[in-house]
């Protein structure tokens, strides 16, 4: 026997399987009509309808048997579509065969097909996208298992990096990939099952996601008939999706730490952000009340091109940005500033260059809360300008050559909680020490960036 035939022949089971369900509906329907006197008419064509139903359910059945066979699906699950379809496909010939000769047995048969029809149907969906595909919510909630429900978990750095990878499969992948179902005879729902693969081979190389093929379908643009999960399942967050690259490309480890794995700060946060039901938020806007601004003193730096803005709806408090302040105004800009250094909480001076006694104005700005001096060109001598400035909680220093002593200098912010350092002179081996004086804060040093598989268009860096 040509088992590639017979396998081939398995697959037209999904389009078989919706003839007996129409023809069986049509028959159920005409059915009790033509009990009727008025419809008595349809006792012909329902003939014909019902021999329909019972030959489309026997060759459906038929093609579910041998589909069933290649595997890749709960034997539970399996074994009770099964039965319940073949009871389905005698249910059926028995309707065909009384349908003109007993009107008591033909109701009977027509009413326990119906309840057949939606048991069937019902598990046959959950074979395929999942158990409690084709339950309402209400019921759902009522029905549901016990620990089915699963809630995301908050990353810490003592938390296993598998855990997290399994608290993301539960939600998003064991549906189609657990116990119930198993798509590409794949199943993730365990440290075995993953390590095994699907029927195409190993689905995690470890260290390398660019060549896994798990990242890889992940990453398909979700149009895509092997994108995961499927476009109709719940997607992946890019936190989600980030942290499962890097847990392949920190070597696939079921027993490390996320701290082991040198996960970072940002890519920590990001998660827990983007799966709390809550998102991680950051105010940085002081509680003391303060006067406003003189309209001219805000109308001169306008001039000069410094963008000023309330930091929300009717707050006093001042967000500041350098965006237009040519390099000749630069002083003048930042001598107005002082005159509004206690309405001044953010600032953002992203891409202008620094000198000295720009840092000296810079330090009497004592209500800051949020600083931005991303490519300032500052050193570790222009950071000890910084000195002063104690109530920071946010500060990006991302392309300067700054060393981590330059950095210990803001150790007066006891409310520092993000501390941006990619492309900085700071190393590694630097993050234990500052992480010792920065207690409360997220020390990220950038340099992650999900690989760019071929199929994809896009990428998230953090």
């Amino acid at each position: 026997m040509d088992y590639g035939i017979v396998s081939f022949i398995g697959k037209f089971h999904p389009l078989l399987v919706h003839l007996p369900i129409g023809m069986l509906i049509i028959a159920i329907l005409f059915g009790f009509m033509s009990l009727k006197e008025n419809y008595s008419y349809l006792k012909g064509a329902n003939h014909i309808v019902l021999f329909l139903a019972a030959v489309s359910a026997t060759l459906s059945a038929f093609t579910g048997w041998i589909l069933s066979q290649s595997g890749g699906y709960a034997n539970e699950l399996i074994d009770w579509h099964q039965w319940m379809g073949i009871g389905l496909v005698l249910i059926s010939w028995v309707a065909f065969f009384v349908h003109s000769r007993s009107e008591k047995v033909f109701k009977s048969a027509l009413i326990v097909s119906g309840l057949l029809l939606v048991i069937t149907g019902h598990l046959g969906g959950s074979i395929t996208h999942g158990d409690g595909f084709l339950t309402p919510p209400p019921l759902s909630e009522w029905f549901v298992k016990e620990g089915a429900a699963v809630p995301p978990i908050v990353l810490t750095k003592e938390t296993l990096g598998y855990e997290a990878i399994a608290n993301i499969v539960d939600r998003k992948c064991k549906s189609c990939h657990g116990p119930g179902s198993q798509k590409g005879k794949l199943r993730l729902d365990s440290p075995e099952e993953m390590l095994k693969g699907g029927k195409h081979g190993e689905v995690i190389v470890a260290s390398l996601p660019e060549e896994s093929h798990l990242i890889e379908n992940i990453l398909l643009p979700i149009d895509n008939d092997d994108h995961m999960p499927p476009k109709e399942k719940s997607q992946l967050s890019k936190a989600e999706v980030a942290i499962l690259v890097q847990w392949v490309a920190t070597g696939a480890s079921f027993d490390k730490t996320v701290e082991e794995l040198a996960w970072s700060d940002s890519l920590i946060m990001a998660y827990n952000a983007a799966t709390s039901n809550k998102p991680a938020t950051y105010a940085y806007i002081p509680q003391d009340k303060v006067q406003h601004v003189e309209a001219a003193l805000v109308t001169r730096l306008d001039t000069l091109g410094v963008s000023i803005v309330p930091v929300s709806d009717g707050s006093n408090y001042l967000n500041v940005k350098f965006l237009h302040v040519p390099e000749h105004y630069m002083t003048e800009a930042f001598q107005l500033l002082t005159s509004i250094n206690k309405q001044c909480v953010w600032l953002d001076l992203t891409g202008k260059a620094l000198e000295p006694e720009h840092l000296e104005y810079l330090g009497k700005m004592q209500n800051l809360t949020k600083l931005s001096l991303k490519d300032c060109g500052l050193n570790d001598s222009l950071m000890s300008k910084l000195q002063p400035l104690s109530r920071l909680e946010y500060v990006n220093l991302v392309n300067n050559p700054v060393t981590a002593d330059g950095i210990k200098t803001l150790q007066g912010n006891a409310g520092l909680q993000q501390l941006f350092l990619f492309q900085t002179e700071v190393q590694p081996t630097d993050t234990a020490a500052l992480r010792g004086i920065f207690e409360n804060a997220s020390i990220d040093l950038g340099g992650y960036e999900m690989p760019l598989i071929e199929a994809d268009t896009s990428k998230i860096i953090y």
